[in-house]
């Protein structure tokens, strides 16, 4: 039998929903949606709201920079 090989787990998330960037940026709801609207972040498929990680990242790290 061949053996199990184990992969790199380190896969970058593009997009998630508003708990998980809740946790990722630990803010509140309010703030994590606000925040993602300014930035373009938003993204519909059909009923779900997810958040785009790379725009709202590259948002906060400009935001920041200035």
């Amino acid at each position: 039998m061949r053996a199990l090989s184990v992969m790199d787990a380190t896969v970058e998330v593009k997009t998630g929903t508003v708990s998980q960037a809740k946790a990722r940026y630990n803010i509140g709801r309010d703030s994590v949606i606000q925040l993602a609207e300014d930035a373009g972040a938003i993204v519909h498929i059909g009923r779900r709201v997810l958040i785009n990680f790379t725009k709202l990242d590259q948002y906060i790290d400009d935001e920041l920079s200035e």
